[in-house]
């Protein structure tokens, strides 16, 4: 038994190598990259790269998950295995598998080629690549526990031997790739090979799929009010919505949208309801008679007048509903926030951050100074 500390990729550190795909380049690069790298490996007889690939298809109206990997030698293809998971897995599931049986592959391989001295493992799937060496508590653990303990003794018997887990792109032209592909779908057929009847995965995408249900069934069914009904208008996700990927680096700017649209922001209307012995004012700064409401800056503030055409770009009448609860209006109002500077403390856009000069240092008073001096008195 291994013991428990032992890890493929951290024992062997300059024998297994794992590499990312890289997301400067596009997919014509990476295929390019890639053809050249296993025209040197189809010269020299003792590598042997593996392509693996799982797929998940609907059959009989009923999903089947397969996984299948493919062995080449030169330019010969020396092995292949294919495997059927049932309609209880996911196609991660199934991407761990093919990387699973190739490791066999490669081991009944090196057993009569013992000349072989590099082992190199490509896969579309970047995730199974970089979880596939780490036998610890996962999604597909079986199929990472089977690659480890197949690697593992092939790497401490052979001091020689190395291996490489690498991305590769697919469905462009990939002679290996494209060979893996057919043998997944045609696993796809199999009945259940595995031990298991239900993946985690699976369950957890199952679980995921009806509390989400659930969820927007509430959501259609029960009343919306307060500041944020009037942006209500998307149904629940458990993914991150656009508007947050596009600003996720400008934290800044999302809070004030986010506050904008749930109606909790640097509003008076705000602070009077929830504020309400602050000695801040609560009237808008244009007139200091309006109450500073959120539809006050959004339709009438004359702070704001040069900037609100972008609003009614996209409605006319700045219908809230419209510019707080629509993908559209959202954008327009991400333009307006970053633009205007409405709904900061201010009201107005932050200055650039400069770093502070020697001449911005406070003169020290001599009295405190001797403080500080070892040989003041």
């Amino acid at each position: 038994m291994k013991p428990p500390w032992k890890r493929t990729a951290s024992s062997f550190p300059n024998r297994f190598t794992v590499n990312r795909c890289d997301p400067r380049k596009d997919s014509q690069e990476a295929r390019d990259d890639h053809k050249k790298l296993i025209q040197t490996y189809r010269e020299n007889s003792n590598i042997l790269y593996i392509y693996t690939d799982g797929s998940k298809l609907k059959r009989a109206n009923f999903f089947r998950v397969g996984a299948a990997s493919v062995a080449y030698n030169g330019n010969t293809e020396v092995a292949h295995g294919l495997i059927g998971l049932g309609g209880h897995a996911e196609v991660y599931d199934a991407e761990m598998a093919a990387l699973a049986i190739g490791a066999t592959q490669a081991a009944d391989f090196l057993h009569t080629n013992p000349q072989i001295s590099h082992i190199a493992f490509f896969s579309d799937n970047s995730a199974a690549t970089l979880a596939i060496a780490d036998p610890s508590p996962q999604a597909a653990q079986l199929f990472a526990a089977k690659f480890h303990n197949t690697l593992r003794p092939l790497l401490e018997a052979n001091p020689n031997l190395s291996v490489s887990i690498s991305w590769c792109p697919s469905h462009c032209g990939i002679k290996g790739n494209e060979r893996a592909d057919v043998l997944a779908k045609e696993a796809t057929q199999r009945e259940r090979e595995t031990p298991y009847s239900v993946t985690r995965a699976n369950a957890t995408r199952r679980s995921k799929n009806s509390m989400l249900k659930l969820w927007r069934l509430q959501w259609k069914n029960q009343p919306r009010n307060g500041r944020y009904a009037v942006a209500n208008q998307f149904p629940p996700s458990l993914k991150p919505t656009p508007h947050f990927q596009q600003l996720k680096d400008n934290r800044e700017l999302f809070g004030r949208l986010i506050q904008c649209r749930t109606g909790h922001s640097y509003t008076g209307e705000f602070r009077q309801t929830f504020l309400p012995h602050s000695e801040d004012p609560t009237n808008c700064p244009c007139d200091n008679e309006t109450l500073q409401s959120r539809e006050h800056i959004l339709r009438e503030c004359t702070r704001y007048s040069q900037h609100r055409k972008i609003l009614r770009k996209i409605s006319p009448t700045i219908s809230l509903q419209t510019v707080l609860g629509t993908k559209d209006g959202i954008q327009a109002l991400i333009t307006f926030l970053k633009k205007s500077g409405a709904f900061t403390r201010t009201g107005t856009t932050k200055q650039p951050y400069t770093a502070p000069t020697f001449e911005d240092e406070p003169e020290v008073d001599s009295d405190l100074e001797s403080l500080y001096d070892p040989n003041g008195d």
